[in-house]
């Protein structure tokens, strides 16, 4: 819904900001809700963050890539 409004008033920018943060903070959640209700370490990660990486510098601007390098820095920071 909130895609469609951005994209009704022709501001497709936050888009991916919305789209990346509220992937991360769901996945940060799900993470961490599994790895410390049980006695397992943090061993993977997840496919979509280093694609997100990869291609962040080619297809936007610096602006999100480094949002994309710093929240995943961070987010792997928490979960190690």
């Amino acid at each position: 819904m909130v895609a469609y409004y951005y994209m009704k008033n022709n501001n497709p920018s936050p888009i991916k900001y919305i789209y990346f943060i509220s992937f991360t903070l769901i996945n940060l959640v799900i993470e961490l809700n599994y790895y410390l209700s049980n006695d397992i370490t943090y061993v993977n990660g997840n496919i979509i963050e280093i694609v997100i990486v990869l291609f962040a510098p080619i297809f936007v601007n610096k602006k999100f890539f480094y949002l994309v390098f710093l929240v995943l820095v961070s987010n792997l920071s928490l979960l190690v």
